[in-house]
């Protein structure tokens, strides 16, 4: 006999529509996934959607925390550098490069996907800037480049240009490149 849906935990009904509203907006974009959609693939009434989520923005939102949170734990389950764990993120990342566009454009309009932007890309530049820090000598200060790894970590999510090296490479030329420009500021620091 199917559990009545009162027995379900709030959670666990969040989570599957969460989970069906994932498999949508990484599908047809966030401008192509209406609320309905969702609700249908869910097995819910709409009304049930907004129940948990007052608006489309809070669901995109829920849904961008379940990515970042599945992507912290493909990064924490890497045994290795820095530039390792930078890697595996990317390329888990790969396929999801439209919901960050996606993301970026509702930042302006949706407190609840500016929230959630602004954590992960906390996050990104930390371990981006952990990778600078592996390559570099105890001590050294990669503050004054942490404003271009945030540029090259919006970059990496938001473009569409197709990548023409694999994810490794990338991550190394952007980890050498941000690895040099510390390396020449400490420099002219010291000068």
């Amino acid at each position: 006999m199917p559990r009545n849906r009162r027995s379900i935990p709030r959670a666990d009904r969040e989570w599957a529509i969460v989970a069906k509203a994932r498999d949508l907006f990484v599908a047809k974009g966030y401008r192509g996934t209406s609320v309905a959609d969702v609700a249908r693939a869910a097995g819910v009434a709409g009304n049930a959607v907004h129940w948990y989520f007052p608006t489309k923005d809070d669901l995109f939102a829920a849904v961008l925390d379940s990515l970042y949170a599945d992507l912290e734990r493909a990064a924490a389950a890497v045994d290795g550098p820095p530039k390792q764990r930078l890697v595996q993120v990317w390329d888990s990342n790969q396929r999801f490069r439209g919901l960050h566009r996606d993301a970026y454009e509702r930042m302006a309009d949706s407190e609840s996907v500016r929230r959630v932007v602004t954590k992960a890309q906390s996050w990104w530049n930390q371990l981006l800037l952990a990778a600078v820090r592996y390559e570099l000598p105890d001590g050294a200060d990669v503050a004054p480049v942490a404003d271009f790894a945030q540029i090259v970590i919006e970059g990496m999510c938001v473009s569409d240009r197709p990548v023409d090296r694999s994810v490794e490479e990338f991550v190394d030329l952007s980890v050498e490149a941000l690895v040099a420009l510390t390396q020449r500021r400490q420099a002219a620091i010291v000068h």
